[in-house]
């Protein structure tokens, strides 16, 4: 299974992970494939993978034991870890450094750094930067269409209309691509391509309807698979001022820099429209 080492993961990740410290910089070189939660002192890797390539973060009830017997326990467990090849530690918000954790650290030559985030969310935002240095994906919530042959990522707050854009553009001509959970790759040639989640494939969902298969509001000539993604565009909800809109601007998705578009119209026509410019401009004939 492919890799990736610890500096290249924490590097520009920092505000993501919401790390407050790091220790062990000398093992920064060490390469990490997967995730894992140690939540209970009972723990056993008996029969099961060694921990190579792992970063291990440590679960609340690290953090909350205490006691005597606790002691032990803990102690014995991180003797027994200590002929594994972990390359990495990580704690969450909470977690009590207790001094048979820094001798494993400091016999094994182990790094460990902390966040400001519980040991869930620190587990999910780590398998999610794995998953885009790794697999070069990425997962994003918005809608996604084709539009003249450019990828059109629409993005925005909740109710602020990005799935009637995105129906909008497809009835103009253009084609819907996916609705709500739009999965990112980032190919060998450093271009983005777009596609819906595979739980959510073909589906859509309409305010007041539910979920539907967007079959029953599409034509098939209105529906694709994947697109280049080209072309960011943030949509805001309606605001008591006249409709603006903010160009030149840039964003970046796994370090790819795709223009960015920021409006916020009246009307899902007037969105509408305000995008054809945009693509019109890229594709070089606006």
């Amino acid at each position: 299974m492919e890799s990736i080492t610890l500096k290249s993961l924490l590097r520009g990740n920092s505000r993501r992970l919401g790390l407050v410290s790091q220790a062990g910089h000398g093992g920064l070189l060490k390469r990490v494939n997967r995730v894992e939660i140690f939540d209970d002192v009972r723990f056993s890797r008996t029969g099961e993978p060694r921990l190579s390539a792992t970063i291990l973060v440590l679960g609340r009830d690290w953090a909350g034991a205490s006691g005597r017997r606790k002691g032990r326990e803990y102690k014995k467990a991180w003797e027994s870890m200590a002929v594994e090849d972990l390359p990495c530690l990580a704690l969450p918000k909470g977690s009590l450094l207790r001094s048979c954790l820094w001798q494993f650290v400091a016999g094994t030559g182990t790094p460990v750094f902390s966040s400001c985030f519980n040991e869930y969310l620190l587990a999910s935002r780590l398998e999610a930067v794995l998953r885009e240095k790794i697999a070069k994906l990425f997962f994003i919530h918005g809608a996604l269409v084709n539009v003249q042959g450019v990828g059109v990522l629409v993005r925005g707050p909740s109710g602020c209309g990005k799935t009637t854009l995105a129906l909008e553009l497809a009835r103009r001509g253009h084609q819907w691509i996916a609705d709500d959970a739009v999965e990112i790759e980032k190919r060998p040639d450093r271009r983005l391509y777009g596609r819906s989640h595979a739980l959510v494939r073909n589906l859509v969902e309409i305010k007041g309807k539910g979920v539907l298969p967007v079959g029953e509001l599409l034509s098939a000539a209105q529906i694709a698979g994947e697109t280049p993604l080209e072309l960011l565009v943030e949509l805001g909800k309606k605001m008591e001022s006249e409709p603006w809109h903010t160009e030149g601007r840039a964003a970046k998705i796994m370090g790819v820099q795709i223009p960015l578009l920021k409006i916020c119209a009246s009307s899902a026509v007037a969105a509408s429209r305000r995008v054809e410019q945009a693509v019109g401009i890229i594709r070089g004939v606006g």
